[in-house]
């Protein structure tokens, strides 16, 4: 029975009026202070999505990093680069031990995709950032995925098999919005030039490059039926360069071309 002053999802199908989202992204607990969640969690949001980079795999020292801690220690297990499950389970706790983060989460249902930290800097399906050879790599990738899987709101039947995830999923607003969740990370060709800046260049360039693999390609371009009023999509500029999170493509159903919102 529904319980009265309680929020609930939008049912299938119902015509809702309007909606209001926050997009996040980037969250390195090293450089700072998370203050932006805690105005995010007195907000009036419907939903907040997180575009990736929930967390950094990068060391956290003693005073956590730029935050300067004078009131706490920070335990040695953070003061190393995330490698194993364990690493990145812990980095989930310490990260979702902010208060302003906690709130936000309290406040707000979330709906999460990855981008490359909560993994490795600039990883690209099964090719690291350094030299290690792909079976290595994809064993990191498998405890990562894990790790995310566990500690993110996703959905039970989703966990991921070894180093693979299907996390792409659609998800509706009523009849008023369709959500495309792209994985631009697990399937995506390898940075060009050594994830250099050499532009334009035949690389680069060239056709069969990815950042969403085949499965995901219909629906990033829009080739599929639409079951709502508007649609959106994260915005996405090249293989090669990082997904845009300052905004997303919006377009209502049946008008053609992505228009940036």
């Amino acid at each position: 029975m529904d319980q009265p002053d309680r929020p609930y999802p939008h049912r299938a199908g119902a015509r809702v009026p309007s909606l209001i989202l926050a997009a996040v992204s980037c969250q390195a607990y090293h450089d700072g202070h998370f203050t932006p969640y805690g105005h995010l969690a007195a907000d009036d949001v419907d939903v907040v999505f997180h575009l990736g980079d929930y967390l950094y795999e990068y060391a956290v020292n003693s005073v956590g990093g730029n935050r300067n801690y004078t009131d706490r220690t920070l335990p040695a297990v953070f003061n190393r680069e995330t490698l194993t499950l364990e690493d990145y389970r812990l980095r989930y706790a310490l990260y979702k031990s902010d208060p302003d983060l906690m709130a936000a989460h309290a406040a707000h249902p979330f709906v999460v995709t990855w981008d490359d930290h909560e993994t490795e800097n600039n990883y690209a399906d099964d090719a690291p950032e350094n030299n290690v050879p792909p079976e290595e790599f994809l064993l990191r990738r498998a405890s990562a995925y894990r790790a995310y899987w566990e500690h993110q709101p996703l959905r039970r039947p989703q966990p991921p098999e070894g180093p693979d995830m299907r996390l792409h999923r659609r998800l509706h607003w009523g009849r008023l919005a369709q959500f495309d969740v792209l994985d631009t990370r697990q399937y995506r060709s390898d940075q060009a030039y050594g994830d250099g800046s050499q532009l334009p260049g035949p690389d680069i360039d060239d056709p069969a490059r990815t950042m969403t693999g085949a499965t995901q390609e219909p629906v990033a371009l829009g080739r599929e039926q639409a079951r709502a009023d508007f649609r959106t999509v994260p915005y996405v500029t090249r293989p090669g360069a990082p997904v845009t999170t300052a905004a997303s493509f919006v377009t209502r159903v049946g008008e053609q071309g992505l228009t940036p919102a």
